[in-house]
Formats: structure tokens, C-alpha cells, sequence
């Protein structure tokens, strides 16, 4: 969804050529992209030095370590230092197993992968043919950084050997007296936040032992094998089905990709409160959106889109929805943004759930995400870092929720879509004569009693409200309770 003007000029683009597109999935769930942030493109490591790699399966998307020799005959290696650097990692290491550095130099050095923040669920790799493209998805995407573990051995043997000299100081002391305290039977909620902790999930990745891999440089027999699965082996069938017009393609993107909890049923009822967010969600057909109340097939669009404007929510609605039922159930599930709806916080981050990224408590990322949704009001632009000041989330998170409700241009991350001034103006405009017809010199018994689409036009005007700022939400939280804001936090409210 772009706007108008991007639309127009892109109708103007020349098409300078036409490829057939092919998917190839025999790679899909072990495609890895490493990426080497710290190191120029035109400096890259020599793969053919590579003296080891290895893995840990379980924690694929951060369990990748490989080792380079360095070049210690290079006129800019510091030789006295690398000496240094390898007498401090030999010292520390453990007695009956060999040095780490068997030169007794420092003349390798390791790089150890870390998650990157970047999603690779959009991202796939391309190999591109006379006449043809060929892509495969990515599995993980990774960046590979140098590890100085290894200088730390001397500090931790010294430090285990200061324990254990204080340890035998202590034997020799009087015996004390020691308190003795039974820990409480842990209940599932707090084995699941436990679980879910940094610390519980560092201790899990550091706990799995390291498995040894091959590795193969580029130009070797086993690449060459590997890189041919890049290749999609069955070009001649025909597996395309995308639909036609913009507005079926908005149906594919949108109501596809909604969870198949949205559809009320007896089970959802057994699952437990306490649930991380998952972004890995299941699909769900047409067919059954469709069978769904208006109610809730409003509710799963928005919760899958995140941001949708008024004529594209009605495109991909059945044809017999009223406009006005479909406002007044928006109302309930979110907020107006630039004329846009947005949906609320609380959909995303149910009460007692955690972000998915770095299990940050629901009730904080609602608050960063209103606050958010607060400064799209005032400006088209937000600027990542000044946002990331005021909320203090963890990079991630920020990220993700700018991602969601914008998309990142020089000036900062503009608000998704573009302002919907069209439809404020005609429910305002049909708010304003709904009043008019009331306010005649009639006594009240001369008029008819209102129905209910009167009564239900009449509470279109809250459209027109967006999310408030801090100083007029205590004005208009009298006036009107039946829509919720986001306020803008204070300067404590996301720690």
C-alpha cells in the first residue's frame, strides 16, 4: 500500500525486462545468511583459512562459531602482543587438555555468531539466470562477530583459585550456624516467566556443547552440489497463484496470514493466559474468515495487519457489510491514526503474555506502543532514537514496533499509510447533519423516536477522535469513555 503519487509514478516506469520466477525450497530450513557487520566487503575473511566451525543445533539462530587463522607473518602483526595473548589463554586453560594456542602465539581468532535483528521470515536467497530467478527462503540470518573468550581463562583460573584459598581460610574458622530455607512450589506461571527469562535461556544456550561441522569454501566440489539446490527442479510446473486485481492481493496478504485462534471456539477457552506472542502464526482459509461474525473477521484483519485504512478493510469484507456496523466494531478494536485504524495494544500484547522477541512484559510494550501511536498524531515521522529514549525497550522491540506501524525513510520511520483525510471528512460530515436534523425549535414530542441505525450514526463521531495527547485526555475521558486512547507514557512508565 503506497500512496497515490508513488502509484502514479510507478505507472510511468519502463518494464526493460520479464522473468520467470521460481521457487526452490530444497534449502528452506537450513538456509543460513552470516553477515560480518565489523568487516568491510572489500576485506573479507579468506575462506580457504577457515580452520574449524562448529554448531549447536538447538540454538540455530545463535549457535554458530567458526575459526580463521590469522597471518602472523603480515609486517602489521604485533608479534610480542600475540605472544601475550596466547600465554594468557594457555595459563587458564585446564590442566590435561592442549593449549589454545599451540604456537604458542596468538595466530587464530574466532568468530562467534549473535542473532541479527532483522527477521529472515521476508527475506529469501536469489539466484538469477538468463531469463530466470530463482529464490530460495532464508532459515536464519546471523552475525558473525570475533570472540575474545578465550583471553578471559587466566582472569577465571585466578578466580578459582581465590575462591578456593578463601574456601580453606573458612574450614579452619569455628563452625557457624546455617539457616536453613525450603523454596516454595513453583507455579506454572512462574515456571513460564522463569523460562522465559534471558538468564534461563543464556544458561540453556551456554549449557549445549558445541558440535563439530565441515566446512567447504566456494569453488569446492560439496559447494558446488549444495549451490544447485538453489536451483528450483521442477521448472515446468506451474504452482503461481496469485490473484489479479489490488484487491484480491490485499485478501491473499491480509486474511491468510491470520491466526486460527481469532475463530472463537470451546479449546480456546482450556489454554492458559499466560502466553508469549507468536508471530509464526497459522494460516486460516477464506472460507472460514467468512463463516466468522462481522465482529470478529474485523478483529483478525486488523490484528494480522497491524494498519489498514477504511476502503481496503470494506474491499475485503463481504459485499453486504454496512459501513456503519463496520465503524462502530472498529471502534472497538482500535484507534484512529491519520484518518487510518490502527489496532489496539492490547490485541498484540494480551494481559499476562511477553514480547516474543525478548520477553519483555506485556503491560510495558502497550504502553511503548500507545505512546507511539500517540506521536503519529502529531507528525508524519518518528525518529527511532529519540523514541527508544523515552520508551528504554531493548532495541528489538523498538524495531519491531516501528516495523509494524511504519516504514523507515531519511527523515525517520513515516506512519504506514497515507492520511485517510476522506473518510474523517464524510463521517464527520454525516455526524454533523445527524445533529442538525435534532436541533430544530420542535418540541421533543414532536419528534419521532430515534431507531437504532439513528442512534448508531450518531456515535460515529467518536471516528473522528485519534489517540489523545497526555494534557486532553483528562477533558475527554469525562465525555467519553466508550473509545480508548493511548496517553503518552511518563518518563518512568516503560522501564
Amino acid at each position: 500500500m503506497v500512496a497515490n503519487s508513488a502509484m502514479h509514478d510507478s505507472d510511468n516506469d519502463e518494464v526493460v525486462q520479464e522473468l520467470d520466477v521460481y521457487i526452490s525450497k530444497a534449502l528452506a530450513d537450513r538456509l543460513y545468511l552470516l553477515q560480518y557487520p565489523l568487516r568491510p566487503a572489500n576485506l573479507s575473511y579468506d575462506e580457504e583459512h577457515c580452520l574449524d566451525a562448529r554448531v549447536k543445533p538447538k540454538q540455530h539462530k545463535a549457535g554458530v562459531e567458526l575459526e580463521f587463522a590469522l597471518n602472523t607473518h603480515d609486517p602489521s602483526y604485533d608479534h610480542v602482543r600475540g605472544e601475550q595473548f596466547a600465554a594468557n589463554a594457555n595459563t587458564g586453560s585446564d590442566q590435561g587438555k592442549e593449549p589454545f594456542f599451540q604456537s604458542n602465539t596468538m595466530d587464530k581468532q574466532i568468530l562467534t555468531s549473535t542473532r541479527a535483528v532483522t527477521s529472515a521470515e521476508n527475506y529469501a536467497v536469489g539466484l538469477l539466470r538468463p531469463g530466470e530467478l530463482h529464490l530460495s527462503p532464508l532459515h536464519c540470518i546471523v552475525q558473525m562477530k570475533p570472540s575474545f573468550s578465550y583471553l578471559d581463562q587466566s582472569d577465571v583460573r585466578n578466580k578459582v583459585g581465590e575462591t578456593a584459598t578463601a574456601e580453606e581460610e573458612e574450614d579452619a574458622d569455628e563452625p557457624q550456624a546455617v539457616q536453613v530455607r525450603f523454596a516454595g512450589a513453583e507455579t506454572e506461571r512462574s515456571k513460564r516467566a522463569r523460562e522465559r527469562s534471558f538468564h534461563f535461556l543464556q544458561q540453556q544456550q551456554d549449557n549445549e556443547p558445541w558440535t563439530k561441522i565441515n566446512f567447504h569454501p566456494f569453488g569446492s566440489e560439496m559447494s558446488s552440489v549444495e549451490r544447485a539446490m538453489l536451483l528450483c527442479p521442477q521448472m515446468d510446473r506451474d504452482v503461481s497463484d496469485l490473484p489479479g486485481t489490488p484487491q484480491d492481493y490485499f485478501r491473499r496478504l491480509v486474511i491468510e496470514d491470520i491466526v486460527a485462534e481469532s475463530k472463537p471456539s470451546s479449546e480456546s477457552t482450556s489454554t492458559t493466559p499466560a502466553t508469549v506472542i507468536n508471530h509464526e502464526r497459522k494460516e486460516q482459509s477464506m472460507h472460514g474468515l467468512r463463516d466468522l461474525p462481522l465482529q470478529d473477521q474485523i478483529k483478525a484483519i486488523l490484528t494480522s495487519a497491524k494498519v489498514v485504512d477504511f476502503s481496503k478493510l470494506m474491499s475485503v469484507l463481504p459485499s453486504r457489510s454496512d459501513a456503519t456496523s463496520v465503524v462502530r466494531f472498529l471502534q472497538q478494536v482500535a484507534l484512529l491514526v491519520q484518518g487510518c485504524w490502527v489496532v489496539k495494544s492490547d490485541l498484540l500484547y494480551p494481559k499476562d503474555s511477553f514480547s516474543a522477541v525478548t520477553g519483555v512484559p506485556a503491560e510495558t510494550m502497550c504502553r511503548a506502543r500507545d505512546y507511539l501511536m500517540w506521536l503519529y498524531t502529531q507528525s508524519r515521522h518518528v525518529v527511532q532514537s529519540k523514541f527508544a529514549d523515552t520508551v528504554r525497550l531493548p532495541s528489538e522491540d523498538v524495531k519491531t514496533l516501528l516495523s509494524e506501524m511504519g516504514r523507515l525513510t531519511p527523515s525517520g520511520w513515516e506512519f504506514l499509510l497515507s492520511p485517510d483525510k476522506e473518510f474523517v471528512t464524510r463521517w464527520r460530515s454525516r455526524h454533523d447533519s445527524t445533529a442538525s436534523e435534532g436541533s430544530g425549535s420542535e418540541t421533543p414530542t414532536s419528534h419521532p423516536k430515534s431507531s437504532a441505525n439513528d442512534k448508531a450514526d450518531f456515535d460515529l463521531s467518536r471516528v473522528k477522535r485519534e489517540p489523545q495527547s497526555p494534557s486532553s485526555k483528562s477533558k475527554a475521558a469525562k465525555a467519553d469513555k466508550g473509545l480508548t486512547s493511548p496517553v503518552k507514557p511518563s518518563s518512568n512508565s516503560t522501564h
